[in-house]
């Protein structure tokens, strides 16, 4: 008998998805539910697989012989100490792609044709015409991150005749919707290059504050760079300097650090800033869960019958 507990917010129509399984494998297979992240290290005592919105915190400790983030992001559960070393990891890759680029596509637009600008003269019922919007075509756009955000990013903007140039840790072939690539040592190089700087890292020690006050400066002064990584990936103080300095021509972020942002922090008060609260990872959105809990389910039948788990991660590497 497997015991696995599920910790997430589900309808009653999702958690019957899961209660078919239990029903097939009813002399295998025992569920337990908990909303989300309220399942606690004392509820996974005896317990052999975790699915869900779990927290570090909330596996500390166990046993388990599986764990199932319904998420994309894995570097907590990588760090020394975070999981038995027993315990398989797997993620749900590529599910927010979707929405993560279409989020940052518009920031993008509205950064490039001052959108903001517009809304305003809008509510003041203003009519001046706005000279200096820009355009995609023939932008040269960096993008950091060649995982699914990127790939798909990167095609939405070569439709709109822009350039494009990836950013990864080990070049490989190169992705449909790149023109070129490079790893992580050619970045200061390729920073002075973009119109665009787009940032779909992971989280960890490699890539927090990979975008510092060094190589913000070497960003030209009028660039527009959004981010829909991780927060960590620009140095926030740094960041709030340059934008004092007068450089950037706007930045987009769907991610700050601290999550929530302050309402007293100063980068809401920036005329060319953007600010999303992680709006683009809302679970609910249409068509994310569908696709969560297609690869939940699927993981957990392979589980049951003593498959191969897909999206398994390679915790030495975080990936």
């Amino acid at each position: 008998m497997k015991k696995v507990l599920i910790s997430m917010e589900l309808t009653e129509e999702e958690k019957e998805q899961f209660r078919s399984l239990q029903n097939q494998y009813e002399d295998d297979l025992q569920l337990s539910f908990f909303e989300e992240e309220k399942a606690t290290q004392q509820d996974l005592i005896g317990i052999d697989a975790a699915i869900g919105w779990l927290t570090p915190d909330s596996v500390k400790g166990s046993d388990l012989d599986w764990l199932q983030i319904a998420y994309t992001g894995v570097e907590p559960f990588t760090r020394p100490g975070a999981l038995s070393e027993r315990t398989i990891l797997t993620n749900c890759p590529g599910v927010y792609g979707p929405p993560v680029c279409e989020l940052l596509v518009t920031h993008t637009l509205n950064l490039l044709k001052q959108t903001k600008r517009f809304f305003r003269q809008q509510q003041e019922h203003t009519w001046n015409l706005i000279t200096d919007l820009r355009s995609l075509s023939g932008a040269t756009v960096l993008i950091l991150g060649m995982g699914d955000l990127g790939r798909r990013y990167a095609k939405v903007m070569k439709a709109f005749g822009a350039t494009t140039i990836g950013v990864r840790k080990h070049p490989d072939i190169l992705p449909d919707g790149f023109d070129s690539q490079g790893d992580l040592s050619e970045l200061d190089s390729l920073l002075p290059q973009a119109d665009i700087v787009a940032l779909f890292l992971p989280g960890g020690s490699s890539t927090k504050h990979i975008l510092d006050e060094k190589r913000l400066r070497l960003i030209k002064s009028n660039a527009i760079l959004v981010n829909g990584g991780r927060g960590n990936c620009i140095d926030p103080i740094a960041l709030k300097t340059v934008l004092k300095d007068g450089r950037l021509g706007g930045v987009g972020l769907d991610v700050t650090v601290p999550e929530p942002l302050p309402a007293d922090d100063e980068l809401w008060d920036y005329d060319r800033v953007l600010i999303t609260p992680h709006a683009s990872g809302y679970a609910h959105m249409d068509g994310v869960m569908e696709r969560v809990l297609s690869m939940l389910l699927e993981n957990l039948k392979r589980y049951l019958e003593g498959e191969e788990l897909l999206y398994k991660i390679d915790r030495s590497k975080g990936y």
